[in-house]
């Protein structure tokens, strides 16, 4: 392999480890099933830094008021809600209050989320140029 000069390369983001509000741009959802067969989604947040965290919304009734919340957030509107998905929060720009586990203070948590005026746009990614 040939020397590369990696004496420039810009922050390429990393993760938000830091407790504090953000605005975030909602840039990824991701849906799954745990081994229980509980469906959820994991919102991809990020931030103008390009920092991210994950924010995991279950779908259960017992949770459901937390889906509420983000909706409230996104904006959405009451028919928006009548026939909701997930992806209808993709590119919405939302506060987050960030605090550490009780259990695990080295690892984030979103504690919060909320409506805001502010529009956020992360970094472009960084095109690799990697075949695999």
């Amino acid at each position: 392999m040939e020397p590369r000069d990696m004496s420039n390369i810009p922050d390429g983001g990393g993760f938000i480890d830091t407790p504090g509000t953000y605005n975030v741009v909602i840039e990824d959802i991701k849906e799954g099933t745990t081994d229980n067969l509980t469906e959820f989604y994991v919102c991809i947040l990020k931030d103008e830094q390009g920092r991210t965290i994950r924010d995991t919304y279950f779908i259960t009734e017992k949770a459901a008021w937390r889906e509420k919340l983000l909706m409230d957030a996104c904006g959405l509107t009451e028919e928006q809600r009548k026939a909701y998905v997930p992806e209808m929060c993709l590119g919405k720009t939302i506060e987050i209050t960030v605090t550490a586990q009780k259990d695990n203070p080295q690892y984030m948590q979103v504690s919060k989320v909320k409506q805001t005026g502010v529009t956020v746009t992360p970094p472009a990614p960084v095109k690799e140029d990697c075949p695999f």
